[in-house]
């Protein structure tokens, strides 16, 4: 009896014990996140960038009108068809005449300051001359002057001397006539000195013409040299005829009541210019030509930059002309501004001849594909903290309760992604490796987690 009570108390423990392992696995996999995973593989990340655009002419040709004119109407719009003789614009005649009278008035000042300047200049070319005539009649007197100097003084030693020989031939005579010869030392001293005083003389003489001549010469120099390039009268010569040029344009549109008309035929693609400004230097319209073959022109976000390169393939929706067209490409990447004056980028896409209408818009779309990475992802497998981004993987740890899927952290490095997959580098992670790509609930490093059935 006490044995199959025994054996009934140990089957009641049994299926009670059985009944809170049902119960608790009931319970955990309540608690358990559920948890989808992908291996890493092979893929290439391809970039799209969308964005729309215009059909423009390959050549826009800038249309300048003459500055500060007053814009009493405008003729001519965006999008407008122009043909040649057209009018475009007209300007204020009372602002006009105001301007003729003003720059008659500069003419005729800039002929007075012309003729200052060349009277000026002839003046100074006469004193010129002056100079050097009495510079040169200066060395004259210099030279005759100096010349008779010296011949004095050559003269004076030329005396002297003579007089010494004389003193010796008397001294001799004496001699001659057995008369006793008288010891005259001092006059033939006094002779010899007055000899070395006239020699003196004449070397002062010489040094003295020579001085005279030179500072003649130089100052001669100094009148022939050439002065100065006085380019007044010239200058002037040039404002003259810049005034007369901007006076008989303003006299031409004066002739034209004030009317502008185009030169050349085409499409306005852009109007600067609007009733009640004044004009500028700046382009008054873009014009495109008619003649030349069209382009699709579109801004590029800043962010889809370095997707956008010249031969990225680009499909255009749009007329339905432009969606019939295969294989276009970028042709060229090429700065310009927004309305706001900011710097971007613009594509360009040649389109075939007889394709395409100005003024057209289209959307656009570009591909462009990279590289094969051997490690890539889905990008909702990619977590990010301050230190990066990182993923979770599911890998397998013994526990009381058997074998669990256990959340590991992986720190990885992304080479490049789009908005669907994620290149990483071959260190971050291998192909055998089970990364968690979604979970029904929160989770982190250390979490159970169980595979959802597929």
């Amino acid at each position: 009896m006490d044995r199959k009570k025994a054996i009934k108390l140990f089957g009641i423990f049994f299926i009670l014990m059985l009944l809170f392992t049902i119960l608790s696995r009931s319970a955990d996999s309540l608690t358990i996140a559920r948890v989808q995973t992908k291996s890493p593989g092979k893929q290439i990340i391809t970039h799209t960038v969308n964005g729309s655009g215009t059909v423009t002419s390959e050549t826009e040709e800038a249309v300048f009108v003459l500055a500060n004119q007053k814009i009493k109407k405008v003729y001519i719009e965006e999008g407008s068809q122009v043909q040649k003789g057209d009018i475009l614009f007209e300007v204020d005649m009372d602002t006009l005449q105001e301007q003729i009278d003003s720059q008659e008035r500069q003419v005729k000042q800039q002929q007075l300051t012309n003729g200052d300047a060349a009277s000026s200049q002839s003046v100074q070319e006469e004193q010129q001359q002056r100079e050097l005539a009495r510079a040169r009649e200066d060395y004259q007197i210099a030279q005759s002057q100096g010349d008779a100097a010296v011949a004095r003084a050559q003269e004076e030693v030329d005396i002297a001397y003579q007089r010494l020989e004389e003193y010796y031939q008397s001294q001799q005579g004496f001699q001659a006539e057995d008369e006793p010869q008288t010891d005259d030392s001092s006059q033939r001293n006094a002779l010899e000195d007055e000899i070395r005083a006239k020699e003196q003389a004449l070397e002062d003489a010489i040094a003295s013409r020579n001085t005279s001549l030179q500072e003649a010469a130089r100052k001669i120099e100094d009148a022939q040299a050439a002065q100065a390039r006085d380019s007044t009268e010239e200058i002037g010569q040039l404002d003259q005829e810049e005034k007369e040029v901007s006076l008989q344009k303003l006299q031409k549109l004066q002739e034209a009541e004030g009317k502008i008309y185009a030169e050349t035929e085409g499409v306005v693609t852009a109007l600067n210019l609007h009733a009640g400004e004044v004009s500028s230097d700046a382009a008054a319209f873009l014009l495109a030509g008619t003649g030349t073959g069209c382009q699709f022109v579109a801004p590029v976000n800043q962010e889809d930059e370095k997707y956008v390169e010249e031969g990225a393939a680009v499909t255009l929706t749009g007329p339905s002309e432009l969606e019939e067209l295969e294989e276009l490409t970028v042709a060229q990447v090429v700065s310009g501004e927004n309305e706001n004056g900011e710097t971007i980028k613009n594509l360009v896409v040649n389109l075939p001849e007889g394709v395409g209408q100005i003024g057209q818009t289209a959307d656009y779309t570009v591909t462009k594909n990279s590289k094969t990475y051997d490690i890539c992802l889905p990008v909702s497998a990619l977590q990010q903290d301050d230190n990066g981004y990182f993923v979770y993987v599911a890998e397998e740890a013994s526990s009381v309760l058997g074998e669990e899927q256990v959340v590991r952290k992986h720190t990885v490095t992304v080479l490049e992604k789009n908005e669907s997959y994620a290149a990483l580098s071959e260190d971050s992670l291998n192909t055998s490796q089970k990364v968690i790509v979604y979970a029904d609930r929160e989770i982190q490093e250390g979490s159970r987690v169980r595979f959802m059935e597929e």
